[in-house]
This record gives structure tokens, sequence and C-alpha cells, in this order.
């Protein structure tokens, strides 16, 4: 019963923990890179392992000895115990998704600065090309069948069902 009690409570302070690593990761990508892998992982896992403690210790010290009806051993803890439990629980879950949430802007502000306008102001050309130019646009659509694997016969008709959709030799 202990060690399922000591993972269940592992777990919620475990994901934080990855959380955590996360954010670090978008903020501090260089620091990050430069820090020794076990002294850092230790560090992380510590805090889940102290909390796990805490719930096993406070569990054994609340123990008595009444009958219990039970399915999950956390459930089989002392009422006081139990609800302790679930608040951190609870609390440490809103930590998690605030971190992520913190994590999902730093990307999102990253991604838009770097990507977005940069992205649009190079497809720019390809729509006006595209509007523009009767060849392009022929061009464009040349390609596109032959990645789609579509015969276009050379007077612009498509071909009957019964032709090779897929044989790239005799594609215009």
């Amino acid at each position: 019963m202990v060690p399922f009690i000591f993972c269940s409570s592992h777990q919620a302070p475990l994901m934080l923990s990855s959380a955590v690593d996360l954010l670090f990761v978008l903020t501090c990508p260089i620091r990050y890179r430069a820090i020794r892998t076990l002294p850092y992982v230790t560090g992380l896992c510590i805090p889940a392992g102290i909390y796990s403690l805490v719930v096993i210790v406070f569990g054994w010290i609340m123990v008595n000895d009444d009958l219990l009806e039970f399915c999950n051993p956390l459930v089989g803890t002392h009422p006081l115990v139990l609800s302790w439990w679930i608040m951190t629980n609870i609390a440490i879950n809103i930590c998690i998704l605030i971190t992520y949430m913190i994590a999902l802007a730093v990307l999102k502000s990253k991604a838009v600065y770097s990507e977005y306008h940069g992205v649009t102001r190079r497809l720019s050309n390809y729509y006006v090309c595209f509007w523009r130019s009767s060849d392009y646009r022929r061009a464009f659509k040349e390609q596109l069948n032959i990645l789609l694997c579509k015969r276009v016969l050379l007077d612009g008709t498509q071909p009957n069902q019964y032709q090779s959709v897929c044989n790239r030799r005799q594609l215009i």
C-alpha cells in the first residue's frame, strides 16, 4: 500500500517539474544546455519525493484501526489525510496549468515574432504572381497535378478513368 501511495503522490509534483522544465527550456535555452543532466534531473525529482514522503508520514501518523471499505489505497487513509492530499493535488494541478499557459504564451510570442511576419512577407509574392500571371497559374496547376498523381493530357483535358493516373513520364 505504501508504494502505491508514494507513486500516486509523486506523479502530480513530477508533472509540475516537467512543466517547469519546459518553461525553463523556452526562456533560457542556452543555460538549459549548459546544465549537467544528472544534478538537474535530481533537483527536479527531489521536491516530488519530499511531497510523497510527507503524504506517507502524515498518513502513517493519522492511522487508526477502523474497518475500511475501499478500492483505492488513498481512499483508505484518514479523512484528514485524504482531504489534504486532494487539496494539495488540486493546487499542484492549477500550478501545472498556469505553468503550461505561461510556456504557451512564451512560445507563441517567440513564434509570432520570428516566424509569422517573415512567412507572410515571403508568401505575398506568390499570391501576386498567382493572381496576375496565367503562366504562373498553369505551372502551379501542373506541379500540383504531379504531386497528386493526376494525369493531364496535352490539350488540357483530364484522362478517362481507365488511363494510368500515376505514370509520371507521361505527365505534362
